[in-house]
């Protein structure tokens, strides 16, 4: 029955970035049902198996009353359709949370599923590699807004998606490269998976993809070099990695584009839309400072603060903490970033 939930995991893992982030209502229909089959077979477990008990370590309880505001939140939330949309999303991935922590908590399964997750990066990256060299604006036959041109997405629609997939992705399979105990032909694998990704990423021309990737580089190097063994392979990868990047940029039109019209009025990869976003999104917090604005109604309440400078339809806040905050409120915000606080807790209780 474990492997049937893993298998029923692996689905939910590889079809939801497949089918464009499961961002569509037909999509994300078939990861609630992949989830509610998981579900019987977890409550299966218990009747089979008496032994069978939960697993609840400090990060649940966080992770938990996110589901019971998110509830809650719905029910008083302005619009009712969107909120609920928002709802069952949240209350999807942390079920989902609950079952991957009392079914696969073994080593086994967690490799399997790195390992899933890797290959699929690895795929992903080699669709929108091909993408940026054919350029091609086109996701599984459907055409992609005009502004992402000339930049690769994999299954997803946005560039920027791909990216913070990639941006998890690329530390984890450098990190099994220089720590791990594989075989030889699993580190080959891991290290062509690597090399891909990479390229995945570099195609996404995505800013805040870069930034991100190149501060979690520099943190796992910081972290690498308090072991002697391999403090020379973590430092010379690091310079490697930010020298490869630059001459990349350096190379390509695409990404020179965006860097340099950044700080050039009126053109939409001007920083200052950005910065004004990022300030009509933190007065919308301020404004709703405890619950928030309601799951999913950025968009429902930015008309609101749309000032001269940006008379653009953002739909998103493009920065997902501010989103949190601006959406759920102080209380939603001390819910999420608790619950990540306690996940990094317990790395180093992990690591030993």
């Amino acid at each position: 029955m474990e492997r049937s939930i893993l298998g029923l995991v692996l689905a939910v893992v590889v079809i939801a970035p497949l089918a464009m982030g499961a961002a569509r209502l037909q999509d994300f229909a078939v990861v609630q049902v992949l989830v509610a089959a998981a579900s019987l077979l977890w409550a299966l477990r218990f009747w089979v198996r008496r032994a069978h008990r939960i697993q609840w370590p400090p990060v649940c309880w966080p992770v938990a009353g996110l589901a019971v505001y998110a509830v809650a939140r719905y029910l008083t939330a302005d619009v009712e359709y969107v909120a609920r949309l928002e709802m069952m999303r949240v209350l999807v991935c942390v079920w989902l949370f609950f079952i991957v922590l009392n079914n696969l908590h073994r080593q086994k399964n967690t490799e399997l599923l790195v390992k899933v997750l890797l290959g699929l990066g690895t795929l992903l990256s080699m669709y929108a590699v091909y993408q940026f060299l054919a350029k091609s604006n086109y996701v599984l036959g459907l055409r992609r807004p005009e502004q992402y041109d000339g930049r690769g997405s994999g299954t997803y629609i946005c560039p920027n998606h791909l990216a913070g997939l990639l941006e998890m992705l690329i530390p984890v399979a450098l990190a099994m490269l220089l720590l791990g105990k594989d075989t030889i032909l699993q580190r080959v694998f891991t290290g062509y998976a690597a090399v891909v990704m990479l390229a995945g990423m570099g195609v996404t021309v995505s800013r805040g993809g870069y930034l991100a990737f190149g501060l979690s580089l520099v943190l796992m190097a910081a972290f690498l070099v308090r072991f002697r063994n391999h403090r020379l392979v973590a430092i010379v990868s690091l310079v490697a990695l930010l020298v490869g990047g630059g001459v990349f940029l350096a190379k390509s039109p695409q990404s020179m584009h965006r860097f340099t019209h950044m700080f050039v009025p009126g053109q939409l990869e001007h920083v200052g839309i950005r910065w004004s976003l990022t300030k009509k999104t933190t007065q919308m917090w301020l404004d709703h400072l405890w619950v928030g604005v309601g799951p999913g109604h950025f968009d429902v309440r930015f008309p609101a603060y749309r000032g001269e400078a940006l008379q653009q339809r953002p739909t998103y806040a493009h920065n997902d903490y501010l989103q949190v905050l601006a959406e759920w409120g102080t209380i939603g915000g001390v819910l999420f970033f608790g619950t990540l606080g306690l996940l990094a807790a317990g790395v180093p209780v992990t690591w030993r």
